[in-house]
């Protein structure tokens, strides 16, 4: 695999990483709703089966110290912004800081 391929594969296991969490904040706002609710969990739950295989292919590329490490800091990371700007949830200065360090880190790691 390639490192477009790579990188690729980071790109798609993220995102599908953040619509999966994301679709479980859905549900549990929508928690009055059975149905909505059993929807939007199900849905997470395959999205983040995606999120697996995709990581699964990059660790192939690259392995696991970089590979994964390199997903689970760009999800954190990319899931504390969403929550901010899409749920409205309340981020302090020092969970800016700690967001900044980690993509600081994303860079490092995969820089060389």
């Amino acid at each position: 695999m390639s490192g477009n391929s790579y990188s690729a594969s980071v790109a798609v296991a993220t995102a599908l990483d953040v619509a999966a969490l994301n679709a479980f904040k859905y549900a549990a706002v929508h928690k009055d709703s059975p149905e909505t609710y059993k929807q939007a969990r199900a849905g997470g739950t395959l999205l983040g089966a995606a999120a697996y295989y995709n990581a699964g292919n990059a660790v192939e590329a690259s392995g696991v110290a970089v590979a994964n490490t390199t997903w689970n800091v760009a999800s954190t990371t990319t899931n504390a912004v969403v929550g901010h700007l899409y749920w409205g949830e309340k981020l302090s200065q020092r969970n800016w800081a700690g967001v900044a360090l980690a993509v600081l880190g994303l860079w490092l790691l995969n820089s060389d």
